[in-house]
């Protein structure tokens, strides 16, 4: 992760960010990737409903290295249950920014998360204003 000082350079010179969503329900990904599209922030968005997926394309190098990846906490059981751990101990990922984006999530929970190397946990928006306030958090 960037530290701090670069991350707020990065927001103040309004680059655009390569965002990678993962969320087994479709609709929460089209809203999320439209509220990307109308902030103007991201200059690539892909969106997953496997985590394996998108980490199998990384690693077969089909798709790039993204700047943030945003996970649903909830992901199918299917999915691998350590995925920030899985990123986060392979060096050539150090630079992502893991975020959770979920419709309940406990303050133990973030705790956790935030142990296993997620740098920020929202709870998923419950109308258009919050939205646009949890892309611009990301």
């Amino acid at each position: 992760m960037a530290p701090p000082c670069q991350q707020i350079r990065r927001a103040m010179s309004n680059e655009k960010f390569i965002v990678y969503m993962v969320d087994d329900d479709k609709d929460d990904l089209e809203m999320l990737s439209e509220a990307f599209e109308e902030s103007g922030r991201a200059s690539e968005i892909k969106c997953f409903t496997s985590g394996t997926d998108l980490l199998d394309l990384m690693e077969l190098r089909q798709i790039g290295i993204p700047d943030i990846i945003i996970l649903d906490h909830y992901l199918s059981i299917k999915d691998e249950s350590d995925m920030p751990g899985m990123i986060r101990s392979d060096k050539k990922y150090n630079n992502i920014t893991l975020a959770v984006y979920s419709s309940a999530i406990s303050p133990g929970t973030i705790e956790q998360l935030l142990r296993q190397g997620i740098d920020l946990c929202r709870q998923k928006a419950s109308s258009q204003d919050e939205l646009k306030l949890d892309v611009e958090a990301f």
